[in-house]
């Protein structure tokens, strides 16, 4: 397949469809007596419908928005310029319904779990891959970019991915799926997912542009990150920001020699950080910090790079080398950090595991920053709204440490509330009816039945201070039979 520098004027008209075929209904290849039916739904993706076409063959049929013109030369190219690998699921023959016109394509059989559920997400991995390792996410990225490099060679570039297009058997075996997507020949790829266009090209995202080597040693470098860091994109912080702007700021949050972290997202993301192939997270931080000697386009890693460090990272692994001095960097999400040498380390008293001590809470010393926000089994009743309060970790350590009393007022009791009458600013719990102490001194604050005469009498705001200030019960009689006793 030729590749191409220049992108032509793209020009994309839709086709008048009589029918788009579904489950059961009869699709044609070639001449109309090759015909057979649609069988079970297989799969739904974001431009149509997976059938199995029986035979071990699938069919791809596309939405009746994306038949055009666009999609049908591009498949019709793709199937007289093939590709023979068993992994890549690449169009093999058109398909057509009965009326002759053109709607989608047969193409070879896949199996496995997609990407981003398999492998980017806690849950699929503990379901689909619960004895995975970190050796076993290499292995699988190294598998990854051995089909990408089948593909490069046959001049065709993903440009942008969608990550449940490809589909996980195990750490050796992958296919690729929908790739009729990919950059083929000067026939463009139409998919955007900002967390693989490249800073350069961010602000571009609605236009269609020509993708080079450039921007796929971009999409590479993502993938990677993702796949060894479980899901985890390289832009994404602690604030939750992973939108067009960090990734066009190009501030890369993690860790790298001198530099410290700057908003690692909150749970084990630092710790993979740490325990990852020093090789790896040097490459990645030339690639994604902003000035640094591998972030400008032309000066990207390669394949080649990406495949040799992988290589290197996986046999290390395996041999038992790298996990030597620490059995933590041989699991998928490490519980602390790398141990390194001249470094002393405290064990949390929260969780019983060794930490660096920057990493202790400088107040206590005792409990790791990770466990400081956690929540206890302690608790207290809030005394003005009666719900039940757990304290963090760090509140029941310094309330054991520094003897604290227990706590009367919740956060949302405590929180800052406007007096209606003068307008300052009070503790909510601190205000009755809308008003301070000072606004309520004129104001009833009950009506108490006298036990003496049975008569009521009204309790005001200025003597029940009195009478909290003196710590004495309220009074069950009126002022005249409490005069009489005397």
């Amino acid at each position: 397949m030729k590749s191409v520098k220049q992108i032509k004027k793209f020009e994309n008209k839709p086709l008048q469809i009589f029918r788009v075929p579904k489950e059961g209904d009869f699709v044609y290849m070639g001449q109309r007596p090759n015909a057979f039916p649609l069988r079970e739904q297989l799969d739904i993706v974001n431009d149509g419908i997976i059938y199995s076409a029986g035979n071990g063959i699938c069919a791809k049929i596309f939405n009746r928005e994306k038949l055009d013109t666009y999609h049908k030369n591009k498949c019709i190219y793709m199937t007289s310029h093939k590709i023979v690998d068993e992994s890549i699921c690449w169009p093999v023959q058109i398909l057509s319904n009965e009326k002759g016109e053109f709607v989608g394509y047969l193409f070879r059989p896949y199996k496995g779990y997609a990407l981003d559920y398999a492998v980017f997400k806690k849950a699929g991995l503990d379901t689909v891959f619960p004895r995975w390792e970190k050796k076993d996410v290499v292995e699988l990225a190294i598998t990854i970019l051995d089909k990408i490099e089948i593909l490069h060679k046959n001049g065709v570039l993903l440009g942008c991915l969608d990550p449940s297009s490809i589909k996980i058997v195990d750490s050796k075996t992958v296919y690729f799926t929908n790739t009729d997507q990919y950059q083929v020949s000067d026939y463009l790829c139409l998919l955007r997912n900002q967390f693989f266009i490249p800073p350069e090209r961010i602000d571009y995202m609605d236009k269609n542009f020509l993708f080079s080597n450039r921007t796929e040693n971009y999409l590479l470098a993502v993938l990677i990150f993702l796949i060894l860091m479980t899901g985890k994109a390289p832009y994404v912080t602690r604030n939750g920001k992973k939108g067009v702007e960090s990734i066009k700021n190009m501030q890369f949050p993690y860790a790298y020699k001198e530099h410290h972290s700057k908003g690692v997202p909150d749970g084990v993301w630092r710790f993979m950080w740490s325990h990852l192939y020093f090789k790896l997270k040097e490459a990645f931080y030339e690639t994604f910090q902003a000035g640094e000697c591998r972030n400008q386009p032309a000066d990207r890693y390669d394949e080649d790079f990406w495949l040799s460090c992988l290589k290197e990272y996986h046999q290390k692994l395996t041999s038992g080398e790298y996990c030597r001095h620490d059995r933590n960097s041989a699991l998928l999400f490490p519980e602390t950090f790398r141990k390194v040498k001249n470094e002393k380390y405290i064990k949390c008293v929260n969780c019983n595991k060794e930490f660096p001590v920057w990493f202790m809470d400088r107040e206590l010393g005792n409990i790791c920053k990770s466990c400081c926000e956690k929540i206890s089994e302690e608790y207290f009743v809030c005394v003005d709204c009666g719900r039940k309060f757990y304290y963090s970790v760090k509140e029941k350590m310094c309330h054991i440490t520094y003897n604290w009393n227990e706590q009367k007022h919740c956060p949302e009791c405590k929180r800052k509330t406007i007096c209606k009458k003068c307008g300052k600013e009070y503790e909510a719990y601190k205000l009755k009816n809308g008003c301070c102490k000072e606004c309520n001194k004129g104001n009833v604050y009950d009506i108490i039945r006298c036990k003496s005469c049975g008569r009521n009498f009204e309790f005001y705001y200025s003597e029940k201070d009195f009478y909290d200030e003196m710590n004495y019960d309220y009074p069950q009689k009126c002022k005249e039979c409490r005069k009489k006793k005397r």
